[in-house]
C-alpha cells in the first residue's frame, strides 16, 4: 500500500490490475495491450502537432473554440472534425 507522496524509481511490473482513486500524474509512456478508461480522457492541447508519432496516436491542437482532435495515421495528422 502506497500513501502520501511516494516516489518510485526503476521499473514496476504488476500482474493483475491497478486501481487509482484520485489523480495520477505520469511522465513517459503508459503501454499495454488493453487500456480502459471508465470516465473522461483529457488531452493537453498542443500549439503545434509533432512531425511524427506512433501510428494510431490521438492529439488535441489549437486553442479556445479552434481546439480540434487529430489522429496520426502513420504518415500525417488528420482532423477528426
Amino acid at each position: 500500500l502506497l500513501s502520501g507522496s511516494t516516489v518510485i524509481e526503476n521499473d514496476i511490473k504488476v500482474t493483475g490490475s491497478i486501481d487509482i482513486t484520485g489523480s495520477g500524474n505520469f511522465t513517459g509512456d503508459i503501454t499495454g495491450s488493453s487500456i480502459q478508461l471508465s470516465n473522461i480522457l483529457t488531452l493537453e492541447p498542443l500549439s503545434t502537432l509533432p512531425n511524427s508519432a506512433p501510428s494510431g496516436s490521438i492529439a488535441a491542437s489549437g486553442s479556445g473554440v479552434n481546439l480540434k482532435p487529430y489522429f496520426w495515421n502513420g504518415s500525417s495528422w488528420t482532423s477528426l472534425t
